[in-house]
């Protein structure tokens, strides 16, 4: 089994980045409600969150920088320091480092943690004086949960190896002179408790030893008492003396007098999340340890290591101390594996999945308000810690002729084993099993193996007993093991290992031999095996896009539809295929099909082209980090407004207008607002105003950035295009004076900043807007404000839309912008002015011809002649509706309905604003597509 971290990890990426652009929005309420505590406590779930992912993922620079972030975080929820500007500034700047550093691990490029940015997290935390009381005043109420007391200078120490997992003990000798006398010194036992040990110390009593003239070197005159951190337990220990009569081990543990495991509401919210991520932490525990097992993967062991550290640093934090000191130990088990110290082998993934079930175990248990204690599996992982736990099965040591004659005699025995098995069984096969058994056996005892000696015991007895039910299970372990070594020699010789080339061993992973499996079920152990070496391909980098649940479901239900349809296509088909003769009823029931698979398809492309949509809550909601960052570095008061948060547009387009939207709003911050003082003397609230609207009119976009600040100055942009040499307007009113603003490199302002200033925003938005096929206008009055305008069409993609003919070429109309076709009488028009118009439903529509319309004039009329030709009696007419009302354009002809692809413009051609794209017919031919918008 592969478990595809890359795609967790770049699932990660995208919820840590939707994680930090909510904090962003915390942080700015937090700013108006600095009291709000469930502000406080959601931003520091949100980084504590994006630290404990960080580092299942092995994104050790997130993972250390959101680790000071969250200190920093722990103090303001502790109420050790409050809310104040700079505080927010701070916050602010540790989210877009976060932002920064997850783009870096995203894109491959190198990643640097600010450092600055941490020593100014570190100088708050250090300089929390209330922070360093509080600890102490914990401190103070800690004690000596046994009655044994500990020496003062030893008592720190002691408690920081106890909060890493380790045991702590306090251990006396009693050892005598007699004993000594007999040849056990006591120095042997206390060199191996302090190679066994984190910590050790040992306290005497000096005086107890006599002057030089008394001494004996046959007696002992000290008892030492010795305090040792380790990670073996109290049995283990005791087990380090030839005599449990000489050794005492009593347990040192520290404890907190605190009752509730969970202090706060925080902390039960951030127990609650913990609880909600170990399931998904369990499954992939459990792939990686088998894909581990499989391929001896080093990435899937990183990945078990990464989780369980996670799960360690989590349960610390939230002082579940059990299952922080078995994880610990977990950890320094699973170290020994990464490090090489311990080979691969069989035996460690039944040690890694039973450390996993107990893991489960104990967080259910937690879940349910149980009680811990630390399960079976840690003596086992401290066994092996200490090198007291590996047990192998026995390799074959043979010549190549005894081998020879093994594999001839096994094979024999294996066979006819084999072949009673796959027959019914009665008394006289049960009796040549036993004989073929027995064989084995003594085959095996010949040769001093010692394999599989309890399996052909256990089958002896049944053959005894004549037990035909269980008989066959045994005895096909057996034959299991012994057809595993005859395939597979190299697995079970001494001094023999299985050689491939590199390519095999990319292709052919080794898997462990049956007889490993089958012992580890019944002895609890397993030989050992040489996992393939697994290499990591490069992958590319694939985009993640969030979907509605309802909307899967939309799209399943068609497809349901769809095959249905299909079936029945199946079916008229086999009716054809009976009656050569093509029937009336059959043509209607065709037909009735094409029209339902035809509405499927429509329903399902518009589904499919939903999923991609997104609404712009998302890229409105940046810009309000935007106007406060702006507001605190100009000593401005501005307020933005949004409208239209809902309007979904495509996830490339929404990606696209992100940058060219927050220039137009820093521009309006900058450029257009004034300061507070300026406002009022205008007459002006001091607080000024930015609007981020959008609407949708027929298949366009529109999204407007208005500011009630001072206005666009004519005069400041004729006289700057003039200095700089460009071709200007005739006069200052005109209102393409604005555009000069779109120019690379214009700017009116003297000063640059960091904001602007620099002429290098405008120009990007039209570019923007311009590779989408959308435009932009401005309108401003000097001291009331302006209003910038972007138009984007949506009907970039598959829609439906009306083919019409004018002058002989064929052009579609989108079928969002037509209201109704009709063939009005010629009589029916009249003469407006000197344009031409019709009554339609209550109201005057103007009318123009669309080949007209094409060539940009304006044409008048003196006559309806004019307007049409005579021999002409019924006018076919498009009704359209646009932003500026109704309008009629009249065709030579009306063709039909299509479902057609719309492709951006050529670049030659994207200027012409009266068409919004171009498609290719079913017989080849190109066909504009009008935007009805720019038409009329």
């Amino acid at each position: 089994m592969n478990i595809d971290i890359e795609f967790y990890r770049r699932q990660f990426y995208q919820e840590a980045r939707d994680i930090l652009e909510t904090l962003n929005e915390n942080v700015l309420q937090l700013e108006v409600r600095p009291e709000d505590r469930e502000l406080i406590n959601s931003i520091f779930r949100g980084i504590h969150t994006i630290k404990g992912s960080a580092g299942s993922f092995d994104l050790d620079d997130i993972s250390s920088f959101a680790h000071y972030f969250e200190s920093l975080l722990s103090l303001l929820r502790d109420g050790v320091i409050d809310v104040n500007p700079d505080l927010i500034d701070l916050i602010l700047a540790g989210i877009d480092h976060l932002f920064e550093l997850i783009n870096s691990y995203e894109k491959g490029t190198p990643v640097q943690v600010d450092n600055a940015l941490v020593e100014k997290f570190n100088a708050i935390i250090t300089g929390a004086k209330r922070t360093e009381t509080r600890v102490k005043e914990t401190r103070k109420q800690t004690k000596m949960e046994s009655e044994e007391t500990v020496p003062e200078e030893i008592e720190e120490v002691l408690r920081e190896n106890a909060q890493k997992g380790l045991n702590i003990y306090k251990i006396t000798l009693n050892y005598d002179s007699e004993t000594f006398r007999n040849g056990y010194d006591p120095l042997v036992l206390l060199k191996n408790i302090s190679d066994s040990s984190s910590f050790y110390k040992a306290y005497v009593n000096w005086r107890d030893i006599p002057s030089i003239s008394d001494f004996n070197p046959y007696e002992l005159y000290l008892s030492p008492t010795v305090y040792i951190a380790t990670e073996l337990s109290k049995d283990d220990i005791i087990d380090l003396a030839f005599d449990r009569s000489l050794i005492e081990v009593k347990d040192i543990s520290f404890s907190v007098e605190a009752p509730e495991l969970i202090e706060d509401e925080t902390q039960k919210e951030l127990l609650r999340e913990f609880l909600n991520q170990l399931p998904d932490f369990i499954s992939a525990l459990e792939a990686s340890a088998l894909e581990y097992e499989s391929t001896g993967s080093p990435s899937a062991l990183n990945n078990i290591f990464r989780i369980i550290h996670t799960i360690k640093g989590d349960s610390s934090y939230l002082g579940i101390e059990e299952l922080s000191r078995f994880a610990h130990t977990f950890e320094s088990f699973l170290e020994k594996l990464r490090s090489g110290e311990f080979q691969p082998d069989p035996e460690y993934t039944d040690v890694i999945l039973r450390a996993i079930d107990d893991i489960k175990d104990m967080t259910s248990r937690v879940a349910s308000g149980e009680e811990l204690s630390l399960p079976d599996s840690y003596r086992h992982l401290q066994k092996y810690l200490s090198g007291m736990g590996k047990v192998s099965l026995p390799k074959i040591d043979l010549s190549e002729e005894e081998w020879e004659v093994f594999i001839f005699e096994l094979q024999e025995y294996t066979e006819v084993i084999s072949s009673c098995l796959d027959l019914p069984l009665d008394r006289e096969k049960l009796k040549v099993i036993g004989r073929m058994i027995t064989g084995l056996a003594k085959l095996f005892k010949y040769f001093n193996i010692d394999l599989v000696r309890e399996q052909i015991n256990k089958a002896l007895n049944l053959i005894e007993i004549e037990d035909f039910d269980t008989l066959p299970e045994i005895a096909g372990k057996i034959v299991e093991i012994t057809r595993d070594i005859v395939e597979n020699p190299d697995r079970y010789r001494a001094g023999k290992a299985v050689i491939t080339t590199e390519e095999e061993t990319k292709q052919v992973p080794q898997a462990p031999s049956v007889a490993e499996e089958i012992q580890t079920q019944l002895m609890e152990t397993k030989g050992e095996v040489k996992p393939s070496e697994s290499r990591e391909q490069p992958r590319e980098q694939v985009g993640v896009l969030r979907v509605e649940e309802r909307k899967v479901d939309q799209l399943s239900n068609l497809v349901g539809e769809l095959l249905v349809a299909r079936n029945t296509y199946e079916y008229l088909l086999s009716e054809l295929a009976v009656n050569s003769s093509v029937t009336q009823s059959l043509l209607k029931m065709f037909k009735d099909n094409y029209y339902l698979i035809s509405r499927l398809t429509q329903e399902m492309n518009q589904q499919v082209a939903s999923l991609r949509m997104v609404p712009l809550r998302g890229v409105f909601s940046r810009f309000n980090r935007v106007v406060r960052d702006i507001s605190r570095r100009e000593n401005k008061k501005i307020r933005l407004v949004t409208d239209g948060e809902d309007i979904e547009v495509d996830k490339k387009i929404a990606d696209i207008l992100s940058e060219p939207l927050i220039h137009l709003v820093r521009n309006a911050c900058d450029h257009g607002i004034e300061s507070p003082q300026e406002r009022i003397e205008k007459g002006k609230p001091e607080e000024g105003t930015v609007i981020l609207r959008a609407f949708q009119e027929g298949t366009n976009i529109i999204i407007k950035v208005i500011d009630d600040g001072k206005g666009i100055d004519r005069r400041r942009i004729y006289e700057k295009a003039i200095s700089l040499g460009l071709d200007v307007p005739q006069s200052i009113e005109d209102p393409g004076i604005f555009n000069l603003i779109f120019l690379p490199g214009f700017s009116t302002k003297e000063v640059v900043t960091d904001i602007s200033g620099r002429g290098v925003g405008m120009d990007v938005v039209r570019n923007a807007v311009t590779a989408l096929g959308g435009k932009i206008d401005i309108n401003s009055r000097e001291g009331e404000g302006t209003e910038i305008t972007l138009t984007i069409s949506t009907s970039i993609g598959i829609t439906l839309a009306l083919m019409v003919e004018a002058n002989g070429e064929v052009y579609a109309i989108p079928m969002d912008y037509i209201v109704e076709t009709v063939k009005v009488p010629v009589d029916v028009l009249k003469k407006l002015y000197d344009r031409i118009g019709f009554y339609y439903r209550g109201e005057i529509l103007p009318v123009e011809r669309l080949d007209v319309l094409l060539s940009g004039e304006t044409k008048e009329y003196k006559s309806v002649k004019e307007f049409i030709s005579p021999e002409i009696e019924e006018v076919p007419l498009v009704v359209i509706k646009v932003a500026q009302g109704k309008y009629g354009i009249a065709v030579d002809r009306l063709l039909r309905n299509m479902e057609i692809t719309i492709k951006p413009m050529p670049d030659s051609f994207s200027g012409i604003d009266i068409f919004s794209g171009v498609s290719i017919s079913g017989d080849g031919r190109v066909i504009l597509v009008l935007n009805p918008e720019r038409l009329v």
